[in-house]
């Protein structure tokens, strides 16, 4: 795991912004994340709209 920063560094432009997450704290550890969208996008008509 890389850490994250809230800042971007002189010359480089912010691209993403969103939520690393992973299983709850008492289940078996699959040891993988999931990086979730801050602002995330439906697509039209899937019923899923934000």
């Amino acid at each position: 795991m890389i850490p994250g920063k809230m800042y971007c560094p002189s010359g480089w432009s912010f691209e993403y912004n969103g939520y690393l997450m992973a299983e709850y704290l008492d289940h078996a550890r699959s040891a993988q994340c999931a990086y979730v969208d801050g602002n995330p996008e439906s697509v039209p008509g899937s019923g899923l709209e934000y």
